[in-house]
């Protein structure tokens, strides 16, 4: 389990979008694709989110 802070990363226009956090909270697993994706055609590339992912600790 990870947490990743795309806060400086969500720019252009795909991207910048998903600021809204009403948008982004439709964030989906795409097991095509093996990634996360939005219902606006964004989608993260999966090897570029496990080299910024911080592991966390799970909530009991």
């Amino acid at each position: 389990m990870g947490d990743i802070d795309l806060a400086d990363d969500l720019w252009g226009e795909v991207f910048e979008p998903l600021r809204d956090l009403s948008l982004f909270i439709e964030v989906e697993a795409d097991p095509e694709l093996g990634t996360v994706g939005w219902p606006n055609g964004a989608d993260l590339d999966p090897e570029s989110l496990l080299e910024v992912v911080r592991p966390v600790e799970p909530a009991i």
